[in-house]
C-alpha cells in the first residue's frame, strides 16, 4: 500500500476535477491524431491485468472505504524519438480543493544505488552486462484497499458515452512513494534468491541505477 503521511489522511471527492481532465484529454488526443493509440493503450493495460473495471463491490461496498481518489491521465510525445514516441502519464500532483494524491503521500526511503558507484562498477571486470527492466513500477500489484485511490474515468474518447469507473491495480509511475516502494521489492527479492542466484542478487542490490 501507499506510504500514507497520516492513519488518518482524507481525500476530498475529486470525481468532477477527473471528468474535466477527461474531456480535456480526450481533445488533445484528437488533436494529436492519437485516438486509436490511446484504446489501444488502455485496452493493453486491462489485458496484461495493470486495470480493471471496477466492479459493483468496488462502487457500492458492505463497508465503505477509508479513502477514494481519482487519478488524473494525459498524454505526451517524445519528439526526440524516431517516429515520436507518445506516453500516457498518470499526473498524482493534480490537487483538488488544495490536495493531491502525492501530497497525501510520505517519500519514503530512497534505497537508490549512486550512479557514480554504479560507474565504478564497470572498471571492476573486461566486459559489462547493461539490462533494463521493462515497465518496472507496473510489475508489482497494490493492496485492495489503496487501489481505491488508483481510480480513473474512461470512454475510449467518446463523448456521447457517459465515462466508465476504471481501478489501476498496478503500481504507478506518478505517486511519490513509488520509487521508494520499487526498490524495497528489488532489494526484497534479490535477498530472497541470494543462495540460488548469488551473481545476480548482488548486481540486483549493488549495481541497478534508477534514473528520474
Amino acid at each position: 500500500g501507499f506510504y500514507w503521511k497520516s492513519d488518518d489522511v482524507q481525500l476530498p471527492n475529486n470525481y468532477l476535477t477527473a471528468e474535466k481532465r477527461l474531456k480535456s484529454s480526450e481533445l488533445m488526443l484528437k488533436k494529436k491524431n492519437l485516438v486509436e493509440w490511446a484504446v489501444s493503450h488502455h485496452n493493453q493495460l486491462i489485458e496484461l491485468g495493470f486495470a480493471r473495471e471496477a466492479t459493483e463491490n468496488d462502487l457500492f461496498p458492505s463497508k465503505p472505504f477509508k479513502r477514494i481518489n481519482y487519478v488524473i491521465g494525459f498524454v505526451v510525445v517524445n519528439n526526440n524519438k524516431i517516429p515520436p514516441k507518445p506516453r500516457w502519464v498518470v499526473d498524482t500532483a493534480c490537487k483538488h480543493q488544495g490536495v493531491s494524491l502525492n501530497s497525501a503521500l510520505l517519500k519514503g526511503r530512497e534505497n537508490l544505488v549512486p550512479l557514480a558507484q554504479a560507474l565504478f562498477h564497470f572498471r571492476e571486470r573486461k566486459f559489462a552486462v547493461v539490462a533494463d527492466v521493462e515497465k518496472m513500477f507496473h510489475q508489482m500489484s497494490v493492496n485492495a484497499e489503496d487501489q481505491q485511490c488508483q481510480r480513473y474515468l474512461w470512454r475510449d474518447c467518446d463523448p456521447t458515452k457517459p465515462p466508465k469507473i476504471f481501478i489501476y491495480t498496478a503500481m504507478l509511475f506518478g505517486p511519490t512513494d513509488s520509487p521508494s516502494k520499487a526498490n524495497e521489492v528489488r532489494i526484497l527479492h534479490a535477498t530472497n534468491h541470494a543462495d540460488q542466484f548469488p551473481s545476480a542478487s548482488r548486481a540486483a542490490i549493488d549495481s541497478m541505477y534508477m534514473d528520474d
